[in-house]
């Protein structure tokens, strides 16, 4: 879906701009323009009084699948320190970049000063690293994470992005979905390319009849399998016409490759535009908040916002 201003019948009120949460309507001149952090929440049609906004449905067939290549895994890190479920990733993502072949499986790298973490990357299986980094980044705000992150993936397009399960994954991920206008699966615990290997699962977990499945099909589209009405039922959901196909993935679910320091990658470093003014919060300080035991250790890397302005 998408968000138009119809410009012969905006008057120039600014009511949509009051009402968008996400201040995603500039005024230029007389006229209401929507930029780059519009999610289509339609906030602005139900505002506008004479019907100068419209939401309109994408054009089916419009995305040119072949022309998105290789698995990116955002590879969350929190006080210059990779989250476990990031390394994870990139073991899974290796495994279907290999499903789908002539693939690359990529961490992208968010923040500051960060060039430490990117060995580590290229040991537990990165073939490429790229990296955005910039005093702003620093620590994680929703806007500048979500720009930077949109505008990568619109200039490399890249077929499938991973994320971690996280509070920050579960936060930056469905805002990147919704300005790429794509689909997103969230709390994955399986992730299948392969036609064959994914009915190998379903006839030892399930009870789903595969007679009329093709276990030879070349179809590489990503089947996402996550637990529904209470983890009672497992679905698999695709996205067979949008890219790129996303998905959140629960730590600790996935196996890292085992580490190899001697495996080197290629290194991009994204430029980028983002400004202080596309960001609405500033995180002041951060500290680390007592936490019960948890099996999880990335639970213990959680922080608690001192401060916001």
């Amino acid at each position: 879906m998408a968000i138009q201003v119809i410009n012969d019948k905006c008057r120039g009120c600014k009511l949509c701009v009051r009402a968008c949460p996400f201040d995603a309507i500039d005024m230029v001149g007389k006229l209401a323009f929507i930029n780059e952090k519009c999610t289509a929440c339609a906030q602005c049609v139900a505002a506008c009084p004479f019907n100068a906004i419209e939401q309109t449905a994408s054009e089916e067939g419009s995305v040119d699948l072949s022309a998105y290549k290789d698995v990116w895994v955002y590879t969350e890190q929190r006080a210059g320190k990779l989250m476990n479920v990031a390394l994870e990733l990139l073991g899974e993502g290796s495994k279907l970049a290999k499903e789908i072949g002539d693939r690359k499986v990529c961490a992208v790298l968010v923040g500051y000063e960060t060039d430490h973490l990117i060995p580590e990357l290229y040991a537990y299986g990165a073939d490429v690293v790229y990296q955005i980094d910039y005093p702003l980044l620093k620590n994680f705000t929703t806007d500048g994470y979500t720009k930077v992150m949109t505008d990568a993936i619109k200039e490399y397009r890249p077929e499938i992005v991973l994320f971690g399960a996280t509070h920050i994954g579960r936060d930056l991920a469905p805002r990147i979905a919704a300005r790429l206008d794509t689909g997103l699966t969230a709390d994955c615990t399986r992730l299948d390319v392969n036609t064959g290997n994914y009915i190998n699962y379903l006839k030892k977990y399930t009870t789903l009849d595969t007679a009329g499945m093709d276990p030879n099909s070349e179809d590489k589209t990503l089947k996402q399998t996550r637990p529904a009405f209470g983890g009672n039922i497992m679905a698999t959901i695709i996205c067979p016409k949008t890219r790129p196909q996303m998905a959140t993935v629960r730590p600790g679910v996935m196996s890292k490759l085992e580490k190899d320091e001697t495996r080197k990658g290629k290194l991009v470093e994204v430029v980028h535009n983002l400004k202080r003014s596309d960001i609405r919060t500033e995180v002041v300080n951060w500290c680390l908040s007592p936490m019960r035991k948890s099996s999880a250790p990335a639970a213990a890397d959680l922080g608690t916002p001192q401060g916001l302005n």
